[in-house]
C-alpha cells in the first residue's frame, strides 16, 4: 500500500492543482494510510518479540500436538468363529 502510494503521489502530484482539491486528497490518502498500516506492524512485531524474550525458555516451545482421537466402532463387534466339528474317531 506504501508503494503504491508513492507511486500515486509521482503521478498525481503534477495533475493536483489543475484539479479539485478531492483529487489532491485522493492522491495522497494511499500513502498516508499505507504508511500507517507499515507503522502498526511494526509497532506489533516488536511487541511480539519483546514478549517472546521476556518468556522463560520453556516457555518458548512450541506446543504439543493434540493426542490422536479415539475411533469408536459403530457396530457390535463380530461373534466369534464356530468351532469345527469334532472328527468322527478312526477305527
Amino acid at each position: 500500500m506504501a508503494g503504491y502510494g508513492v507511486f500515486n503521489i509521482a503521478v498525481g502530484v503534477p495533475k493536483c492543482q489543475s484539479n479539485e482539491p478531492a483529487f489532491c486528497v485522493g492522491v495522497f490518502t494511499p500513502a498516508v494510510v499505507g504508511l500507517m498500516m507499515s507503522l502498526w506492524s511494526l509497532v506489533v512485531h516488536s511487541q511480539s518479540a519483546r514478549d517472546l524474550e521476556s518468556r522463560p525458555p520453556a516457555n518458548r516451545l512450541a506446543p504439543s500436538p493434540p493426542p490422536a482421537p479415539t475411533v469408536v466402532p459403530s457396530a457390535p463387534p463380530a461373534p466369534p468363529p464356530a468351532e469345527p466339528p469334532a472328527l468322527p474317531p478312526s477305527p
